[in-house]
């Protein structure tokens, strides 16, 4: 059995119309056992005057979609598309079977997807006030509401342990293409550090429109996040910065068995430089110079003692 509809609901103050093509089907396996799914387009015109991001909500409102959203919306590839209107629009697929366990019983099981495609949602990336002060700023950092789209950010969830690159080069300022340094790969040599969505600045932190200097809380892009891999520990997960910085060093200019490798500086770097060289299993010679005492003796102890199972 199959059914199906073509809803076309009408909304005001503005007239919108929205085709939403809806269809079911429930197949007959024996007689306890049917197959059932159904799968179609669904929009509404309320918005939700709080934010999903909120651990704790102590209210609940809705509001009509808001008309003051972005002009642009930019796709999970890159591409961009204009916003035509407030509505809010998701997919819904669901499928399942019904199982008759007596004449007065019967068993569900449906697993379900709720696909949304245009979700307007409380802005809080916003940065600036929405007027003609800010006219060169993108508009999700200056609209109140802002419309999101497919299943969001997919590299991790909430309560993930994650490390952020704090670097703002090309991806997180919204400049695309991406400069050739950010297409190889190496966006710490970025050569947009001071264009594109916010004001110019290195990393987080040392930029004027982007949070992070000792902040309880940040906002970071998707591309800057980095889930933790499960066992490694938030004091051992501080240390993927540094450490980055130091492998990467160490692999632009490997040393050799027989070289000599002078360090100048033991502090966080210089000790992960050491921990590098020796965590590829070269056996060269290391000199560090540290004035610190205590420095100097984990550094001596690192060179003489750290393996590639370290």
């Amino acid at each position: 059995m199959t059914e199906s509809a073509l809803i076309c609901p009408m909304r005001a103050p503005s007239v919108l119309i929205n085709i939403e093509p809806r269809m079911g089907l429930k197949w007959n396996i024996t007689n306890n056992l049917r197959f059932k799914a159904a799968a179609g387009r669904y929009s509404q015109n309320l918005v939700a005057a709080n934010s999903d991001r909120d651990v704790v909500n102590l209210f609940y409102g809705f509001l009509s979609s808001p008309d003051n959203l972005q002009e642009d919306f930019t796709e999970e590839d890159g591409t961009t598309r204009k916003i035509k209107d407030p509505l809010q629009r998701a997919n819904h697929y669901l499928a399942g079977f019904e199982v008759d366990i007596t004449n007065e019983i019967t068993l569900n099981l449906e697993g379900y997807l709720k696909d949304f495609r245009q979700v307007t949602n409380l802005n809080r990336d916003k940065l600036f006030e929405d007027s003609p002060d800010f006219a060169d700023k993108p508009d999700e950092l200056k609209k109140d509401y802002v419309v999101e789209t497919g299943k969001g950010v997919d590299t991790c969830t909430v309560g993930d342990l994650v490390t952020v690159s704090p670097l703002l080069s090309c991806v997180p300022r919204g400049i695309s293409p991406v400069c050739p340094v950010c297409a190889a790969g190496r966006p710490g040599n970025c050569e947009h550090f001071a264009e594109g969505a916010f004001a110019p600045g290195l990393f987080a932190g040392i930029c004027r429109d982007v949070g992070g200097g000792f902040a309880e809380y940040m906002v970071a892009h998707k591309s800057q996040v980095f889930p933790v891999p499960k066992g490694v520990s938030p004091e051992a997960a501080t240390l993927t910065e540094p450490f980055a910085v130091g492998i990467q060093t160490v692999l632009d200019n490997r040393p050799e068995e027989k070289d000599r490798v002078l360090v100048i500086g033991g502090g966080v770097i210089g000790t992960m430089i050491v921990k590098a060289i020796r965590g590829l299993g070269i056996g060269c010679t290391i000199t560090v110079v540290e004035p610190a005492a205590f420095n100097a003796a984990v550094l001596g102890f690192l060179a003489r003692h750290a393996d590639a199972g370290a």
